[in-house]
């Protein structure tokens, strides 16, 4: 499927925006210019005095982990708050591809996120890098996992000072 979307202000990654086109093809961005020929196959759809972007990506989310419908106190699947180190835990476990956030991070353009678990543990579990292009999570996951989730500082003190563990203190957090 191919869709040129036509006399847009166009804002490309590498280079400064002009007015032009952008041809998609099976999903991707395949060509950007001035005047791109469309074929017999080719939706055409014209984005004057509109602007288009690539997908943004979000570097750190809590979308599909802490869902915005489900009141939680406790934090929903977003911390594993039994251990102040809980490296084997995996972000992608939790996700829920249902969750109502993505549709309105859809809508602002985000298309990509790296979910992560939250900020109550020093070394919080792994994380997943998942493109918004299904609802099913093995069709999601560009990378997985990608990257450690770790916080130092308040938030860790705050968790385990209440249970009255370690850590409770900044000193604790950097001795974990």
């Amino acid at each position: 499927m191919k869709i040129l979307f036509k006399n847009a202000t166009v804002f490309p990654v590498t280079s400064k925006s002009f007015k032009g086109d952008v041809l998609v093809k099976d999903s991707k961005i395949y060509k950007i210019g001035e005047a791109i020929k469309k074929d017999k196959e080719t939706e055409v759809i014209d984005l004057d005095g509109k602007y288009l972007f690539p997908g943004f990506i979000d570097a750190h989310s809590h979308i599909g982990l802490k869902e915005e419908s489900v009141n939680d106190p406790i934090g929903s699947d977003v911390n594993e708050i039994t251990d102040p180190v809980t490296a084997d835990v995996k972000a992608i476990d939790g996700f829920n591809p249902e969750d109502e956030a993505i549709d309105r991070a859809l809508m602002g353009g985000v298309t990509t996120v790296m979910i992560v678990p939250g900020s109550a543990n020093p070394v919080g579990g792994q994380g997943a890098i998942i493109k918004f292009k299904s609802r099913i999570v093995n069709e999601m996951i560009v990378r997985e996992p990608a990257g450690l989730k770790m916080a130092f500082g308040e938030n860790p003190k705050r968790v385990y000072g209440d249970q009255k563990k370690t850590p409770s203190t900044r000193l604790g957090v950097a001795s974990v």
